[in-house]
């Protein structure tokens, strides 16, 4: 069960990332478009590192259903940190938006 549960999240990787990537360079400008992937690429390695000590901790600490609880509760923040920004889309202007 292992392996084609790994293959479908290795799909759905492959699917989500480079689709994330796309928006998100749309959201600014074509010269800070660099910067916002370098940005991007380093804050995923932390968190690769650092997301799975932290739920290994909380499942030890607390209760195995804490991380599943406690990361909902990150994405709803997340969620609603990113609701303004999806009523003001900036104008770009320049080589892509004339």
């Amino acid at each position: 069960l292992i392996y084609p549960l790994n293959i479908l999240r290795t799909m759905a990787s492959g699917l989500v990332f480079p689709t994330l990537g796309a928006l998100m360079a749309s959201r600014v400008m074509p010269d800070d478009q660099g910067s916002l992937m370098g940005v991007n690429t380093a804050l995923s390695s932390l968190m690769s590192i650092l997301g799975p000590l932290w739920a290994g901790a909380v499942y030890d600490g607390v209760a195995p259903s804490a991380p599943y609880w406690m990361g909902a509760g990150v994405f709803l923040f997340a969620a609603c940190l990113l609701m303004p920004a999806l009523s003001h889309r900036p104008e770009i202007t320049g080589r892509f938006g004339d």
